[in-house]
């Protein structure tokens, strides 16, 4: 003979049900208003399994959508890396230049064009950085630790002008991003043109 359930097991059946309703009702809602934020179509009556695999949908195609527009965002932003460290070398192949227009009429500084007299300068400047607290570089000079450190700048300053100008007419060529220049070539832009680099990123303005 089956056996038919006692008042009692039944009122304690209907007490759980009436605790554990509210939270269900309280989490269905929850789920619809969180997908009903972010766009997704919400049938408020369907169960929060349902709703969800309704969002997950929702999420993939809106991922289809954005990914051109995502791909585009990173090839703009890496041309802007380009275009912003294009106009830092050609402002500081200009201040070299000006620099150079600059020198006196000496045999010393009588060389054609404004590579070999640019290197000339840089020889002489780095040298007087050495003892002459008054110059620029001074401080660069002093910062730098050791031998390679200081040979690193002297040749980096010495080959300057010809890089940014290798900057200059190559960027275009060019099939990565490279927003930053490295630590010897920012230290001696710096100087020249303290307002181009970050000197704590590296990235130029």
């Amino acid at each position: 003979m089956e056996m038919l359930p006692s008042v009692q097991s039944v009122k304690m059946f209907e007490s759980s049900d009436l605790i554990w309703m509210p939270c269900f009702r309280r989490f269905r809602l929850h789920v619809n208003l969180l997908c009903q934020h972010i766009g997704c179509d919400v049938d408020e009556l369907a169960m929060p399994r349902e709703t969800i695999n309704d969002l997950r949908k929702f999420a993939s195609g809106r991922n289809q959508e954005f990914a051109p527009l995502l791909e585009q965002n990173a090839k703009l932003n890496k041309e802007l890396a380009t275009y912003k460290r294009i106009n830092a070398a050609l402002q500081i192949r200009r201040t070299i230049e000006k620099l150079v227009f600059e020198l006196p009429d000496t045999a010393r500084y009588e060389a054609s064009g404004s590579g070999p007299r640019w290197k000339t300068l840089w020889k002489d400047t780095w040298k007087d950085a050495a003892t002459n607290t008054r110059n620029p570089f001074r401080e660069l000079w002093t910062s730098a630790t050791g031998q390679y450190a200081k040979r690193e700048y002297e040749t980096k300053g010495a080959d300057l002008l010809r890089e940014m100008s290798g900057e200059i007419h190559g960027y275009d060529k060019r099939d990565f991003d490279y927003e930053h220049f490295d630590t010897s070539t920012r230290g001696v832009a710096n100087v020249l043109r303290p307002e181009i680099v970050n000197q704590n990123t590296g990235e130029v303005n």
